[in-house]
């Protein structure tokens, strides 16, 4: 799964 900040559609908090 993409990072949910460079994803834009996931808004979360996780950062590899």
């Amino acid at each position: 799964m993409p990072t949910g900040r460079m994803s834009g559609n996931i808004t979360q908090d996780w950062e590899p």
